[in-house]
């Protein structure tokens, strides 16, 4: 699966590739000389969290020295390939949408910066576990993953569903 190009060959392979021809287009665009090409290989489709981008977002009262915040942040900054914080919502969100990034994890959002992106990132195929005070959305494997690590209570999932705005 390339990135400018989208999926190629079969699906019953064991092995696939992962293609960024441009990784850092946008450091790219403005001239920085950060850039390169990433190829991943994956065995049955499953990237570990270790070729992950994540991004994280939060709400801007949220306390920076806050146990679970403290610790995510620690845990998606030594596990994960890379964890972006745009401080926009939106961009994170637009990100999973158009696959750019394989999870998104708000932390304490409120509303506004909450549902219209949970609702886009669902109808373009993420799979989420909500809680009362976390959103894990992406790509199965990836939200599978983050749940276990960031030790998220799935008994305190609530069905997207039955989430009121």
């Amino acid at each position: 699966m390339a990135e400018e190009s989208g999926h190629h060959g079969g699906a019953d392979t064991e092995f696939s590739w992962l293609i960024d021809p441009l990784d850092g287009t946008n450091n790219y665009a403005l001239g920085v000389p950060m850039f390169g090409v990433c190829l991943t290989v994956c065995s049955q489709g499953a990237p570990d969290l270790a070729g992950a981008t994540v991004s994280w977002v939060q709400d801007c009262c949220v306390d920076y020295d806050g146990p679970f915040r403290k610790e995510s942040c620690e845990l998606l900054e030594r596990h994960a390939k890379r964890m972006i914080r745009t401080w926009s919502p939106s961009i994170g969100w637009g990100l999973l949408a158009r696959g750019e990034i394989a999870a998104l994890v708000a932390y304490r959002n409120e509303p506004w910066d909450l549902f219209g992106g949970l609702l886009i990132a669902q109808e373009a195929g993420a799979v989420s576990f909500v809680t009362d005070h976390c959103v894990v959305i992406g790509h199965a494997e990836t939200v599978a993953h983050l749940t276990g690590m960031l030790s998220i209570d799935r008994r305190s999932v609530t069905p997207v569903e039955e989430i009121s705005i």
